[in-house]
């Protein structure tokens, strides 16, 4: 069934007013747009069974494993059927459409629709049209992973956190023609080659939940391991304080025998070790970098912390005496080319010993540290705690609603 893009962000609108009254409204399932490849210069599409190709001028059906080929070209689009039937005159966009079957993008399923559309700069941007439960199928794995039955509860929680992220970030890049990225810069989405059986049922038991604050969907911030502690939303991105991305101690056990629910993940802790040369001349290059200035760092030192013990303040003094404050993401990021994941440093969440010729950073966590820690949440799901409960613990205050069936 087609649907209008316009009239769902009205339908929310709808909604929250009608929420903070206490009214419970349901809807049909949304659509979302997922920017697939950005600045293509060609693709190519498919699918085992009957497809449509659809633009403004009409449509055209096409059998089975009939493989459609576009090009980039200045103003109109250049298209070929089987490497060989060019059609006349189509334009731009160019919405492919399944009969049943998914659509092959460059020989990688997905559900859906696939759009190719063109971008500020002329360039191919093509973009999954999709259902947001179909869409959730292509998430959960790719970023919680493949969970046996026994942690069903953590994969419900990352459903949901999904969703919710989702949804709230509808119309978030109406300027560029999409909603969200297919990556970390919103949330990673890898098509029908990651489904899962298992968290396919975590998604349909949780169909339509969607976690809420003052009748709004939350921004659903989440990460991988937060070290034994989550962090505040302005101390990693700045602007205001969000009451339900609150820091929190995550943690169990009793007086006696506590433990970090995310002591298990093998991020829970690290350790970096330099000589004393390399590590300033790392911080200087990237500083330099970062800054667009020439930097030679003399001093690397803690300027606060959180009441858990994450930075929030890294402070670097040059050789002149001149004193660069970093927060959120940057002190991560001054140290880039450290092996580990993604080649930054894992956390905000270390300490830095200096010892003769060598410099030591010692760490907890990997990721940003806002929202729900995602290993606290599978063993938090291992000892017997419900998705309610996990998602309640990292989001401060929530309240879970469904809306739509």
């Amino acid at each position: 069934m087609k649907r209008n893009f316009i009239i769902f962000p009205l339908l929310i609108m709808i909604f929250i007013s009608c929420a903070k009254r206490g009214i419970n409204y349901y809807y049909s399932e949304p659509q979302l747009r997922i920017a697939l490849m950005h600045k293509a210069v060609s693709v190519n599409i498919s699918s085992p069974g009957e497809f449509t190709i659809v633009s403004s001028n009409g449509k055209i059906k096409l059998k089975a494993d009939d493989l459609i080929t576009i090009n980039n070209q200045a103003n109109t689009a250049n298209v070929y059927i089987n490497n060989k039937n060019k059609i006349k005159k189509i334009y731009f966009p160019i919405k492919l459409k399944p009969q049943h079957e998914f659509l092959y993008l460059n020989s990688k399923p997905y559900r859906g629709e696939i759009w190719v559309i063109k971008d500020a700069d002329n360039y191919l941007l093509v973009l999954n049209v999709i259902a947001i439960e179909d869409y959730l199928k292509g998430v959960v794995p790719s970023e919680i992973g493949m969970l046996k039955m026994e942690l069903i509860e953590a994969s419900k929680a990352q459903a949901v956190a999904a969703r919710t992220y989702a949804i709230s970030h509808i119309n978030s890049k109406y300027d560029m023609g999409y909603d969200m990225e297919c990556t970390v810069a919103d949330q990673v989405y890898k098509g029908v080659d990651a489904e899962w059986e298992i968290t396919n049922i975590a998604i349909e038991e949780t169909r339509g939940i969607v976690a809420m604050s003052n009748g709004v969907p939350i921004d659903a911030k989440y990460h991988s391991t937060c070290g034994g502690a989550t962090s505040n939303n302005e101390y990693e991105w700045g602007g205001n304080p969000v009451s339900y991305l609150r820091g929190t101690k995550d943690s169990g056990g009793c007086l006696f025998n506590t433990y970090d629910y995310c002591d298990n993940s093998p991020h829970y802790n690290w350790k970096h070790v330099f000589k004393r040369s390399t590590f300033f001349s790392l911080v200087s290059r990237n500083l330099s970098q970062m800054k667009g200035c020439d930097v030679n760092a003399s001093k690397v030192y803690i300027g606060n912390k959180d009441r858990f013990g994450r930075i929030n303040r890294l402070i670097v003094e040059d050789n002149r005496g001149k004193k660069w404050i970093l927060t959120g993401f940057d002190i991560r990021k001054v140290f880039e080319g450290v092996d580990a994941p993604g080649g930054f440093l894992r956390s905000r969440y270390f300490t830095i010993i200096y010892k003769f010729n060598t410099v030591v950073i010692e760490g907890k966590g990997f990721g940003h540290g806002v929202g729900m820690c995602q290993y606290g949440a599978m063993d938090m799901a291992r000892k017997g705690k419900k998705f309610e409960d996990i998602l309640k613990h990292y989001y401060r205050g929530i309240q879970l609603k469904k809306l739509y069936q």
